[in-house]
């Protein structure tokens, strides 16, 4: 937990939500109180129950989560047209297009990328 808040904008963390079966238990709620004495620990009624429904609502209502950030980023293999200036020539490869460069990762996601529904 104490990475976790170091990494991105830990200021603007102004409370933990604890959810799942752990959350319910008393012992842990206070270690995080202690742990974490800045922060307000808020563990709602059902906390094992709550990523059950949360999932429930997210399928009947997938715009009810308007935007995230990516933890990682994602990519795919692609073929690029050669540039002997960028590309190392053990990846060089005749197509009947003209020289090309294979196996250059193509990134679609940034880590760190805000992601935001129904934006391309």
């Amino acid at each position: 937990m104490k990475t976790l808040l170091r990494e991105g904008e830990p200021s603007k963390a102004g409370a933990i939500l604890m959810v799942g079966g752990y959350s319910e238990s008393p012992l842990l709620a206070e270690t995080m109180r202690e742990k974490f004495p800045r922060l307000e620990i808020i563990v709602p009624t059902d906390a094992g129950l709550a990523v059950l429904k949360g999932a429930v609502i997210f399928g009947h209502l997938p715009t009810s989560i308007t935007e995230r950030v990516s933890k990682y980023t994602y990519g795919v293999s692609s073929c690029v047209s050669f540039d002997k200036d960028k590309h190392p020539i053990e990846k060089l490869i005749k197509t009947g297009l003209g020289d090309a460069c294979e196996d250059i990762f193509s990134i679609l996601v940034s880590s760190d990328q805000k992601l935001i529904v129904g934006e391309k």
